[in-house]
This record gives structure tokens, sequence and C-alpha cells, in this order.
């Protein structure tokens, strides 16, 4: 039995997407996309849960796409914090069964790491997103898509993730990174102390 796709309303102009670096202890809300500094943002799914606290490479998830196969990618909207993807506030057709629930989790990365999700996730995965960059993505939650388009189709804000639950920070360096680091920086004093 074939299932009609659904739709969902890939937008939010409420979301309070923020970024947080600690190490310029600089947080506050994506800027709107006019602002210079652009986000990409991907949908991934699952038809069971993952389990709680998925990451984005956990092997179970599926990147949700425009049904027919087109990207389904959102930016930073005009307003601070926001996002917006295909379709805006009048939703998108997606590759995912109208009526039937899904397990979701939201990323969103710096667009300077591209717009492949997956690329990004294979930088992830492999930790080689560069400091200079950001990457989020929210906890597991779910979404129903709905069988006809602009009849309140289930928004990704407030309705999916509440407002404020992407936060965007520079990758952390894992403690066995830094304390090579540390050795290098050390063997390299002591080297060029015996000169």
């Amino acid at each position: 039995m074939v299932h009609a796709q659904g739709y969902i309303e890939f937008a939010g102009s409420v979301a309070n997407i923020t970024t947080n670096n600690a190490a310029t202890s600089s947080s506050g809300k994506i800027p709107g996309n006019s602002a210079g500094s652009q986000y990409y943002f991907a949908l991934l799914y699952a038809s069971s849960s993952p389990g709680v606290g998925a990451t984005p490479s956990n092997g179970a998830w599926s990147l949700a796409t425009v049904d027919g196969g087109g990207l389904l990618l959102g930016t930073n909207g005009a307003v601070a914090g926001s996002l917006l993807g295909n379709g805006g506030s009048g939703g998108v057709q997606v590759n995912m069964a109208a009526g039937t629930t899904y397990s979701v989790e939201l990323v969103g990365w710096s667009a300077s790491l591209g717009t492949s999700w997956a690329t990004v996730e294979n930088d992830y995965a492999n930790s080689t997103i560069p400091l200079s960059d950001y990457f989020g993505y929210t906890s597991v939650s779910t979404i129903t898509p709905f069988a006809t388009s602009g009849t309140g189709d289930p928004s990704i804000f407030p309705t999916t993730f509440p407002n404020g639950s992407l936060v965007l920070a520079p990758p952390v360096p894992e403690p066995a990174s830094l304390a090579l680091a540390a050795i290098g920086g050390a063997s390299l004093l002591l080297f060029r102390r015996k000169k």
C-alpha cells in the first residue's frame, strides 16, 4: 500500500535559534539572513525513536527531503532567531507519509560548512568541524505530517520544537585532543631550550 506524502511547515518566525560561544563569552539570537552570517538547517526523521539523546550521526536517522527528491533546507530568516525553509509558512510536501508519526531532530550549522548535510554529518562524526564554525541540534521530538497543505500543517517551531530549543556553538575539542596539543606544545618548548 502506497501512502501519500505529508505536509509540514518548515519555518519558524519566533524560533529564537541562538548561538553560544563559550570561548568568547558571547551568545544571542542568530542574525537575520541579511546581516551577513548565514546558517543552514535540516530535518532528520526516523520511523521509530532512535533513542533518547540520539546524536545526528546515529545511523537510524534519514534526511527529510522535499517530496520528489529536492533538498529540504532551511536558512535563517529575515528576523533574528528565525528559520525560513521550503514553502515558508504555507507548508511543504516532504518524503514522510501523511498521518504517520515520526521521531525528528533538527540540525543547524554555519553556511561556511556547505549546504550538504552528508558533508556536515561526516565532519561532525569525525570531529573535524572547525572551531570557527557553529553546529547544533535539538533533542528528539515527534511530528505527524498532514495530508493537505495550508490546513495548519505541523510547524517546526513552536509546535515540534519549543522556541529557543536549538543552540548553535563551536565544537568543543575532545579532552584527548587538548592533551595532545599540550604535549606537542611542551615538547616544542623543550626542544627549543636544548638549542
